[in-house]
Parts: C-alpha cells; structure tokens; sequence
C-alpha cells in the first residue's frame, strides 16, 4: 500500500526588523543594514533603491521626520521573493502616484518616489491610516538568482507570532505564501481577519484595536516592540547570485 505523505504548512520566511531615527543621514544607513543581510546580487540592487525611495518617503512626507520621530524597516524573505517594508508616524496625506506635470513642487517630488518604486518592483502597495502607515515593495528574488537561505527558516516569525498569541488571546497569526502577506484572525467576540504587509504591520494592528492581555502596552511615540532589534536568524550563502 502506497503511503501518502500528509500535507505541509507552508514554510515560514525569514524576517528582519529595525527601526531608524527619522534623520535624512539614516536612509543611507538603513540601505547598509539591510545590504548587510543578503548577498550582493541584481535583486539585492533593487531592493536597495526601494529602502531608499521608501524611508526618504518616511522622512520626508510624514511625521517620521518630525524632531523624535523614526521609523521602522523590515524585511521578509522567502525563496521566491524579498519584501522591504517601512513603517512611519502616519501624515494627513495618501501616498499616490503623481506624473511629473501634477501637483506642486512637494508633490512632484513624492509622487515620483512612487512612479520610480512601481518601476522597479515586482509589486508594492501600502496599508494603515494617518496615525502611521507601511509601504512595502518587493523584488523577484529566486527568478534573478538570489541563493535559497539556510538554517532554522522562520524562526524570528514564530516568535513574533507566540508573543501575538501571549498579548493576544484568542487571536489567531498566520502567513499567506501565496499573497505573502500576514493575517490574524481574531476571537470570535470580535471576529474578522486583520491582514498587513508585515509581522510588525500585524503587531501594531493588533494593539491599536484594544490593549493588550497583561502588560504590553507599547508607550506613545516609542518604535513598536519587533520592530527595533535586529532580527537574523537563518544565514544566506555568501557567494555573489
């Protein structure tokens, strides 16, 4: 008799998170973080220049670049995409794509930080409100190259997702392959699914619905607990793609 395997979740990807104060000198820094992660790579080059337009966006339009602000940076990598991620302090504005011959000056400038990230990346899009929001952009990895990841894939996600579940009772985190998105279902007293670009997004959904169980009350003005270590779990060959 022919034994059938039983189905696998999907595995988890990795994750990395830091925050930034909100200073233009810190745009520069968060691309040799993030550069510092992966190996050098045409994938690697875009994602780069999406940091960049990203946290400049951060800096520049919202209250991220406010005296203390900052702003968070992520990055997920599975084996066929790499996703960065920038979390600000939210603006009364919408991000939005601008021709050159729109707008005023101020305008011009931030719409054509978008128009050149829907260029390069394979997808982008935003989610959140005016009290803070996240612009993630991600780049084909796999298909120009990028080596697979080694070592324990997914952990740093399984913690983020158990301390969800501690602050969080009844709430219920998981990750989409196919979307790559990140989901959490929540107790039935409240119902509905919250869904972010991020593991971090998904953490700071959560507390802005009610505080949460026991003592995680992140304080006001502060980067969001996951979001300001420097999370590296797994190891990435070091051999050029």
């Amino acid at each position: 008799m022919k034994i059938v395997p039983a189905p696998t979740a999907p595995s988890l990807p990795l994750w990395w998170s830091r925050s930034f104060r909100g200073r233009p000198s810190q745009v520069s820094e968060a691309r040799s973080w993030l550069a510092g992660l992966l190996p050098a790579c045409e994938a690697l080059d875009d994602l780069l220049i999406l940091t960049s337009e990203l946290a400049a966006n951060a800096i520049t339009h919202t209250r991220s670049g406010q005296p203390g602000g900052w702003f968070t940076l992520e990055l997920t990598l599975s084996p066929q995409t790499a996703r960065v991620v920038v979390g600000d302090q939210g603006s009364d504005g919408i991000p939005a794509r601008q021709a050159p011959s729109e707008g005023g000056a101020a305008s011009r400038e931030h719409g054509r930080g978008l128009v050149l990230i829907d260029a390069i990346s394979a997808a982008w899009g935003m989610a959140g409100g005016p009290r803070g929001r996240w612009l993630w952009a991600e780049a084909d990895w796999r298909s120009r190259g990028g080596p697979l990841p080694t070592g324990p894939v997914g952990d740093s996600v399984a913690r983020q997702f158990a301390a969800i579940r501690r602050a969080h009772p009844g709430t219920s985190p998981w990750y989409s392959s196919e979307t790559g998105h990140w989901h959490a279902t929540l107790p039935a007293v409240s119902g509905g699914v919250l869904t972010a670009p991020s593991p971090g997004a998904l953490a700071s959904m959560l507390r802005s619905r009610k505080p949460p169980a026991r003592n995680h009350q992140t304080p006001a003005g502060r980067p969001p607990p996951g979001a300001s270590g420097n999370e590296r779990i797994a190891s990435i060959p070091a051999a050029s793609c």
